[in-house]
């Protein structure tokens, strides 16, 4: 999610690399609203610095005997109008984050612009291409005819795009998994870790998992537990991405800010 501050700061950079992306990202409506917020923001810490002043002076009334109700009920009246600024602060806040969640992240500008992948430039290549005395056969049909893949049923279970690791194939990828694990704990520093299989809506949503287009939140978008707003994660990127950012203090609401670089301790 964008920082509406760096929005407000960088307005035509923001418009102009959203530009590149040839969708329609609109930006009157947050510029309207966070221009709206700011003016009640100023009204309101103009009002709290009249209540501290007010405040003073029945301090020092009181001390000379003086009646203070005007001054009481003064304090009282902008109290009372503080309380309805913040109400009006926090509903601009939710429709500023709402239109936020909505502007995807600006392409580099190093990024071409095209409207496939045609316009795509290599950047740099390692090593050269293997070549062989025969014709090789594609990955997908290599693991199914060593019945290490199946494809069909991994369609039924959870659609397109998906396999279903059988037999060494499900060994191998245990393997790599023990591998990982192994090397980054005994030769890099790092401490395993063992997260939970579920995680509540402030969790995703600190980790990436924002509302889709038709607001629902990142939990409604998983398998939800009851009303309690827990759902089952379909990584366990998301449950060590909240535990790290609960060690560094940034659960909020965006992205946290840590380096996911640092071993845990």
């Amino acid at each position: 999610m964008l920082d509406k501050n760096f929005v407000r700061e960088n307005l035509d950079f923001v418009r102009e690399r959203l530009g590149t992306r040839g969708g329609d990202y609109s930006l009157d409506e947050l510029v309207a609203l966070d221009a709206e917020w700011r003016q009640v923001l100023l009204r309101s810490e103009e009002l709290r610095r009249q209540r501290n002043e007010a405040s003073e002076q029945i301090g020092k009334l009181k001390k000379e005997g003086q009646d203070t109700s005007a001054q009481q009920s003064r304090v009282k009246a902008i109290s009372n109008e503080i309380k309805s600024l913040e109400e009006t602060l926090r509903r601009l806040e939710e429709k500023l984050n709402t239109l936020l969640y909505s502007i995807p992240n600006l392409p580099h500008e190093s990024v071409p612009v095209g409207l496939d992948e045609s316009a795509n430039a290599e950047v740099r290549r390692w090593g050269s291409p293997p070549y062989f005395s025969f014709h090789p056969m594609d990955h997908v049909d290599l693991g199914v005819s060593l019945g290490i893949l199946d494809i069909d049923r991994a369609a039924k279970i959870a659609g397109a795009r998906f396999a279903l690791l059988c037999g060494t194939g499900a060994r191998l990828e245990r393997a790599l998994i023990h591998f990982m694990l192994d090397v980054h704990t005994h030769e890099h520093g790092y401490r395993e870790v063992l997260p939970p299989f579920m995680a509540n809506s402030a969790s995703l949503f600190g980790t990436g998992n924002l509302p889709d287009p038709d607001g629902r939140s990142p939990a409604d978008q998983s398998l939800q537990r009851g009303d309690s707003g827990w759902s089952y994660t379909a990584s366990k990127v998301r449950s060590v991405y909240a535990l790290l950012s609960q060690r560094s203090g940034f659960l909020r609401q965006r992205h946290p800010r840590f380096d996911p670089a640092t071993p845990i301790q």
